[in-house]
């Protein structure tokens, strides 16, 4: 017979067995935990560590619905969208009509990118306070023997008062930027 299941056989012998007078078979539910009384500590920690890391995917995670207007987020770009403005590129193209019928369209465009700026210095300060932790020698591991699997180990020596004149100057270029924004 085509396009019968196992799933429907089961169910018809289940049937079957029950029409008989005998006990149905028992299933287990999927997602179901059951008693816990019965796990060690060992296994409760685990399993506290295991819904921590649930939560964490939970908010990565994209919802199949807009949480402000419960459509369905069904296009590729509404990924990109929920990510920057939690919720569908419709709702932000509404948005962005309201502001434009407002007359403020202009004025949110430009905080716009004032925040982007703000991020972007922040950012440098970020990888100059890197570079200020950084060490005075830099070593590189080189495969050259012919044996496979000897390692040389190449050292470079780094002029920190070059680099501490750089730092010094991008500093100040960052103010400058800080100031002008």
């Amino acid at each position: 017979m085509a396009g019968y299941s196992r799933e429907n056989q089961r169910q018809n012998e289940a049937l079957q067995k029950i029409m008989d007078g005998g006990a149905p078979e028992k299933r287990v539910m999927v997602g179901y935990e059951g008693d816990k009384t019965g796990l060690t500590e060992k296994e409760i920690e685990e399993r506290k560590i295991s819904a921590e890391k649930t939560d964490v995917l939970k908010e990565a995670r994209m919802p199949w619905f807009c949480p402000k207007c419960d459509r369905i987020m069904k296009k590729r770009i509404d990924n990109q969208y929920y990510r920057r403005y939690n919720h569908c590129m419709d709702c932000q193209i509404e948005f962005e009509n309201e502001l434009a019928v407002q007359g403020k369209l202009n004025d949110h465009i430009k905080e716009t990118v004032k925040q982007n700026k703000k991020s972007y210095l922040k950012e440098m300060k970020q990888s100059i306070e890197e570079w200020k932790k950084a060490p005075d020698t830099v070593s590189f591991f080189n495969q050259v023997r012919p044996d496979g699997y000897s390692l040389d180990e190449e050292q470079w020596d780094v002029d920190k008062d070059h680099i501490n004149q750089e730092i010094k100057e991008a500093e100040e270029y960052i103010k400058k930027l800080e100031e002008s924004i």
